[in-house]
């Protein structure tokens, strides 16, 4: 009754149900929620649901272990879940770090999970990349020696699940064995192919993991590792397609044996192009896809997203919005009708928002005096961080904060991928480009000179 008591205090968001031995009950109690900012991860780990899309009676059906991630707002969590078993997350939406509990059957697992995310996340990239390659394989096979001790410590004198240890430790060597492949890949000087050893000793197709973000990040790292190497081979004549190494990352994947870890990775990668890189000759991909994909769960989540992109196919009408601006008017789109505008979906906290910044100053300075606006829209969860900010790093043009972080309105109407994108609208209100060229690009010069000297 206790949580009964407190309703008319804090909003909460609680789901309980009967379960069946396929099933996962997963139960959220939340002080002062927002239920729109409430999300779990889908399959794919880039593309959010809401809960009520997921698992609208809190039951989720799984048929294996697997982990999931769950997001309110800007914080996140990735959580281990296991058929026949059940999670309470419990949080202070004011407080979430120092408030955050698990309880149910799977609480032991998923506390030992989160301080091992914290362990194997903390990694000094900045001290790997400076030393020697040898060294740095070195330092990383150290590193994995002590997670595995420090797992160890954590796992004494629980009582968790066999499955749950078996993914502790390969979410430590898939983890780590990234790490490596990302120093080899960095060091392009390098040709000694023992130190590509380590891969002898891990399973490089294993279905059994395809529902662990770190597995999935490895087999897209040593995909792409595979397309580089092939495409080092090309002459320069085939260097020049642009889709040159795009195509080499196809055929990685279609060298891979096993057909579930296949058909994954090429859903994958064909939905992350279409969502870096709009509707370009994508109906070529899109053409080798259908013919080389069984798995009809991929084919309607893509099918899904292409339609929804088609929503923003240039020429159609830009999603409108009004948003308050760093001195507190409220701006709306179409207050720029007659103009074109650039629009930057950004946060202070993204490192390529930052890496763009300079660019996106440069690019302001030389178009300020032609008939376009540069509009700038921040998901910063805290208003003084992005005020402050905005005022002394980026006061040019017109900025503006959108609530609700990634799942603000004007984020989703523009479907926005990942920050920093940029979209370009015309005079009359509608897209012309659903996923502009970088301020840093040679590119958006091209595309803003053509577009201003059109009628």
């Amino acid at each position: 009754m206790k949580h009964i008591l407190i309703i008319g205090l804090a909003s909460m968001l609680v789901f309980t149900s009967f379960q069946k031995k396929n099933e996962v009950s997963i139960s959220f109690e939340i002080k002062n929620s927002d239920p729109d900012l409430l999300e779990i991860w889908d399959y794919f780990g880039s593309t959010a649901l809401s809960v009520s899309e997921t698992f609208p009676d809190g039951k989720l059906v799984i048929d294996k272990p697997c982990i999931r991630s769950f997001r309110y707002a800007a914080n996140s969590k990735r959580i281990f879940l296991q058929p026949g078993k059940s999670l309470i997350i419990s949080f202070d939406a004011k407080n979430f770090a120092s408030t955050l509990q698990y309880s149910g059957s799977l609480a032991k697992e998923n506390l030992i999970y989160d301080s091992l995310q914290r362990r194997i996340e903390n990694v000094d990239y900045s001290f790997l990349n400076a030393q020697r390659i040898d060294i740095a394989l070195h330092s990383i096979d150290s590193i994995i020696n002590v997670d595995n001790v420090y797992l160890n410590k954590l796992l004494s004198g629980k009582q968790v699940t066999h499955d749950f240890i078996d993914y502790a430790k390969a979410s430590i060597a898939y983890r780590h064995a990234c790490f490596k492949m990302l120093r080899i890949e960095r060091e392009k000087s390098v040709t000694d192919s023992n130190q590509y050893s380590f891969l002898n000793h891990i399973t490089i197709e294993n279905e059994k993991y395809l529902d662990m973000p770190y597995y999935r990040w490895f087999l897209d790292y040593y995909i792409s590792m595979e397309a580089n190497t092939e495409y080092n081979k090309l002459d320069s004549n085939k260097k020049l397609s642009v889709e040159a190494l795009f195509e080499e990352k196809l055929k990685a994947i279609g060298n891979l044996k096993n057909k579930n870890i296949r058909e994954y990775s090429l859903a994958y990668t064909i939905i992350s192009r279409l969502k870096a890189k709009g509707f370009k000759d994508f109906y070529l991909y899109y053409d080798y896809f259908k013919k080389n994909n069984t798995n009809s769960t991929y084919s309607e989540l893509i099918a899904k997203k292409y339609n929804k992109m088609q929503l923003l196919a240039p020429g159609k009408p830009a999603p409108s919005f009004t948003l308050v601006d760093v001195d507190g008017n409220l701006v709306s789109l179409s207050d720029f009708k007659g103009k074109y505008v650039f629009i930057d979906f950004w946060q202070t906290l993204c490192s390529s928002s930052a890496k763009e910044l300079p660019h996106y100053l440069r690019l302001h300075s030389d178009y300020k005096n032609e008939n376009i606006v540069f509009v700038s829209i921040s998901v910063n969860v805290d208003m003084n961080v992005w005020r402050n900010y905005v005022k002394e790093n980026k006061n040019v043009g017109v900025s503006l904060r959108a609530e609700k972080y990634f799942m603000a309105d004007v984020y989703k109407a523009y479907q926005v991928p990942f920050t920093p994108t940029f979209v370009i609208v015309d005079k009359e209100g509608n897209i012309i480009e659903p996923l502009a060229p970088k301020p840093s690009s040679k590119e958006i010069r091209e595309t803003l000179d053509r577009i201003l000297k059109s009628k």
